[in-house]
């Protein structure tokens, strides 16, 4: 709000529209000035609703989180997945040994989700009553934490609230200012495209994340990437303007990953995709962090 806003410190980075983007001396991570209230945002997204493309990591996302979430006897863990979409994620963990619930204000893609046999939540995340949904092992949170008011609050909340001890988080946020864009923007001449106001109110890389999820008092477990598509534009494709070449940039992308997965060498994909953030790049930013004993 703009109490808090005349608390905190910037440093001045750039401006679009009028609008600044600011790096947060409070924050620790890029967001846009002034803030809009949740009214605003609240009808943004009622008149200018977007339809979304699912992760296309979601067997690597699972079998991490599998593998750092553990059983005793006969007891059923639990998983959250904030920002459920129709459900594809959380269907991928069986019924048996895990309960799933799911939060997606969409109707359409909530009851989806709920023929999957998901407990939904059809709220926006503001407006949820974090102490009815109980405690998880693990919580996916996939490209939300860009476009609330509050990502410090609500990792807080999760870990003070949501997470078990031990349990998981998996965070996904675009990449953005990452050096191939700003590449892009000096060979090219154009405009910084990833800027979307308001649909996008913070901006992160993976130190801000990983300083934001330390600073919340996660522990990182493991950090990793998706394709860098803005390589496509460095060679040549630029799709950022022209939706045909987006749509062929990411069919060569799916080529790329089905040909790895074909010649059985998905654990060399995932090697690759998790030495590109030591150089920040890297389409998204994908941090998994475990809340300690």
């Amino acid at each position: 709000n703009n109490n808090t806003q005349k608390l905190h410190t910037y440093g001045y980075f750039i401006e679009k529209n009028g609008v600044k983007i600011v790096e947060c001396k409070i924050c620790k991570y890029k967001h846009i000035l002034p803030l809009p209230t949740k009214e605003e945002l609240e009808k943004f997204y009622k008149n200018n609703y977007q339809e979304s493309t699912p992760s296309p990591n979601f067997e690597d996302k699972k079998e991490t989180i599998f593998k750092n979430t553990s059983l005793s006897g006969n007891q059923q863990k639990r998983i959250l997945d904030i920002g459920c979409w129709g459900g594809d994620f959380l269907d991928l963990f069986p019924s048996e040994t895990w309960s799933k619930v799911g939060i997606e204000p969409n109707p359409q893609k909530a009851a989806m989700a709920e023929k999957k046999g998901i407990k939904v939540y059809k709220q926006v995340l503001e407006k949820i009553d974090f102490n009815q949904l109980g405690k998880f092992n693990a919580i996916n949170l996939s490209f939300i934490l860009e476009h609330i008011l509050n990502p410090k609050e609500i990792l807080e909340i999760i870990y003070r609230q949501l997470l078990y001890s031990k349990g998981i988080i998996c965070v996904e946020v675009p990449n953005e200012f990452n050096p191939l864009q700003e590449a892009i923007i000096t060979s090219l001449k154009l405009e910084r495209w990833w800027i979307s106001i308001p649909d996008h109110i913070n901006y992160f890389n993976f130190n801000t994340l990983r300083r934001l999820l330390k600073a919340t008092g996660f522990e990182i477990v493991l950090e990793e990437t998706s394709f860098p598509m803005e390589l496509f534009v460095l060679m040549g494709e630029n799709y950022i303007k022209n939706s045909a070449i987006g749509k062929k940039a990411h069919q060569q992308r799916l080529e790329f990953e089905t040909n790895l997965l074909t010649a059985g060498m998905n654990d060399f994909k995932r090697k690759f995709y998790q030495l590109l953030p030591k150089l920040n790049i890297g389409r998204s930013v994908i941090i998994y962090a475990k809340k300690p004993k």
